[in-house]
């Protein structure tokens, strides 16, 4: 039986980092939209689009991060390692509160006062968050032997604290495709 809870843990930590991999390209489609609305100066259909990739983003980051949680409660149980789940609880509640934070800011865009300080608040809270997903992925690392979920978790830290020069974004968007890795790894050692 603990075979197949970890194939199923596995496979939804893979589908929720496969989830977040791609919700930075939603922001760069509607950055574009963005973008060619005000040079094309037909505000409607282009602010509908560019909302449109917002929700979408924020919808599949939601879920995706959701898949990743709960996929780390079932492995924090089968491993019987509650240190695991205890670190993405607090990634989770962090994570969510910068991604509510970070909608509304796009929300408010035109004021770039606003958009500019909830933008600021999450990179704070989203250090703590990665050092509680750097926590939990080491303990991951140390009970699979797949050092890619340590990997995971320092680049994403790193990409936390990078966020405030700009650059961390690439490498938090890196962490995610080393999460992917790390996951399909586990789904094959659980096979």
């Amino acid at each position: 039986m603990m075979g197949g809870d970890l194939v199923s843990a596995a496979r939804r930590g893979w589908l929720g980092s496969v989830m977040l991999f791609w919700t930075p390209i939603f922001v760069i489609i509607a950055l574009a939209v963005s973008l060619a609305g005000a040079i094309a100066l037909n505000s409607v259909a282009f602010l509908v689009l560019f909302f449109a990739a917002l929700i979408a983003d924020f919808v599949l980051g939601i879920i995706g991060v959701i898949n990743l949680v709960l996929s780390t409660r079932d492995l924090s149980q089968i491993y019987n390692e509650p240190g695991i789940w205890r670190y993405m609880r607090r990634f989770f509640a962090l994570y969510i509160a910068g991604l509510i934070l970070t909608q509304i800011a796009s929300a408010l865009a035109p004021n770039p006062i606003a958009a500019r300080g909830s933008v600021f608040l999450f990179i704070i809270l989203n250090i703590p968050a990665a050092y509680s997903l750097r926590d939990a992925f080491k303990l991951l690392n140390k009970l699979t032997g797949i050092t890619e979920f340590e990997d995971a978790g320092r680049d994403y830290w790193l990409g936390a604290w990078l966020s405030l020069i700009l650059v961390g974004a690439f490498v938090i968007w890196y962490s995610y495709y080393v999460m992917i890795k790390a996951f399909g790894k586990l789904r094959a050692q659980a096979r």
